[in-house]
């Protein structure tokens, strides 16, 4: 069983407005996870399933604004850096995740760290794709969720070794 607060964590936007808040909502995550871990052992695998379903769920979002984006835009820089992102998400949704999954689900963890790091670093290459200051991107709040969500998922992945 996973705790509420870790599914909250994971299924929630991330407000990236507010960083002190984010480290006092994951310390309040790790203090229930230790709870959780000392009353029943951990589903490693089933919170493995968890956070990448939710890895796909934010990718496929940023991907959503990411095209209504491309539909309004009018800076050729903007553009093509949107276009780049497209492939990179279109990647994480088709390839990486899956891979992932079906990795997590066949006990092969080694594919699933794989690809959760593939996935974050696509996401960060979609970031890095701005020239603007990357925290001014559009689309900034949905690639740092998708890269720290995959860390996560490798993370997790990775106790499975």
């Amino acid at each position: 069983m996973i705790s509420s607060s870790l599914r909250k964590f994971i299924l929630e936007p991330i407000n990236t407005h507010q960083p002190d808040s984010n480290q006092l909502q994951k310390d309040s995550i790790l203090r229930s996870l230790r709870l959780d871990f000392e009353i029943r052992p951990p589903d490693v695998p089933g919170l493995a399933r968890i956070v990448a379903d939710s890895v796909n769920a934010k990718a496929i979002a940023t991907l959503n604004q990411i095209s209504a984006l491309l539909k309004s835009v009018k800076d050729p820089t903007l553009e093509k850096a949107l276009e780049g992102c497209i492939v990179s998400y279109n990647t994480i949704i088709q390839g990486d995740i899956p891979v992932a999954i079906d990795a997590i689900e066949k006990n092969n963890p080694k594919f699933a760290v794989q690809s959760a790091t593939d996935a974050g670093n696509e996401a960060q290459a979609c970031e890095n794709s701005f020239a603007e200051k990357a925290s001014n991107s559009p689309i900034f709040s949905g690639n740092k969720a998708v890269h720290d969500l995959s860390v996560l998922l490798q993370s997790i992945a990775s106790l499975l070794l």
